[in-house]
């Protein structure tokens, strides 16, 4: 997940996907290029998909209109050489025979009309605007000792508490201010990350995001006075 990665809202830098795409070629690793916030820039320039820098017939890149036109389309599309696409067609059909065809033809429709670019833009305003009132609200209201990324678009910002300090606990004593996130742990398979967290700036109304870190905020200066 090269942009703006869920969970940690990082980017992989070019001279990384440069050498990535060098790496498939000589040894015919396979490379699954799931980009599904990529169209979601606010800030910096964009980098080139992996696929477009491989010659490799391996390299497979993924989309999907779930983030960018409505969550309820769980619509997406691969590119990859074409005895990839033969076989992908092939174990989709054992899966489900094919996606839902009404929504296929919506999103179609959508498309050649010429909605998605501008509607693109609008998001792109809108969910900026949103990042740019967390990270802002973070910068004022977090206590000393918290880090997090500054993600360039996407959805996402990772924090890291300090070493010992719980996100589980943090969770409990921050729905007790109205305030959720999703603990780092979900995120490993090894049950480690439990000082971290995943904050989202998509959902939450853009006058909110100001008062709910404020909140989050308090509940860390709590949890970190008890420990």
């Amino acid at each position: 997940m090269p942009n703006f990665q869920n969970p940690a809202g990082v980017t992989l830098p070019l001279d990384r996907r440069q050498k990535l795409a060098e790496l498939a070629v000589l040894y015919r690793v396979p490379v699954l290029e799931d980009d599904p916030y990529g169209e979601l820039r606010y800030s910096g320039e964009p980098l080139p998909t992996i696929k477009s820098l491989s010659c490799a017939e391996n390299t497979i890149l993924l989309g999907t209109v779930s983030k960018t036109i409505t969550p309820g389309h769980r619509l997406g599309w691969v590119v990859a050489h074409e005895k990839v696409i033969k076989k992908l067609v092939l174990a989709k059909q054992s899966v489900d025979l094919h996606s839902n065809t009404f929504s296929q033809r919506v999103i179609y429709e959508y498309c050649r009309e010429g909605h998605l670019d501008q509607h693109i833009k609008l998001l792109c305003k809108e969910y900026g605007k949103k990042r740019d009132a967390m990270l802002s609200a973070m910068k004022r209201y977090f206590p000393p000792g918290i880090k997090w990324t500054k993600p360039e678009g996407g959805l996402f910002s990772w924090v890291t508490l300090p070493e010992g300090s719980s996100s589980t606990e943090l969770l409990k004593e921050s729905i007790k201010r109205g305030v959720a996130f999703v603990p780092g742990s979900a995120f490993f398979t090894d049950g480690s990350g439990e000082n971290t967290l995943r904050l989202s700036f998509s959902n939450a109304p853009l006058e909110e995001l100001e008062s709910g870190i404020k909140r989050l905020a308090d509940a860390l200066k709590y949890q970190l006075a008890a420990t």
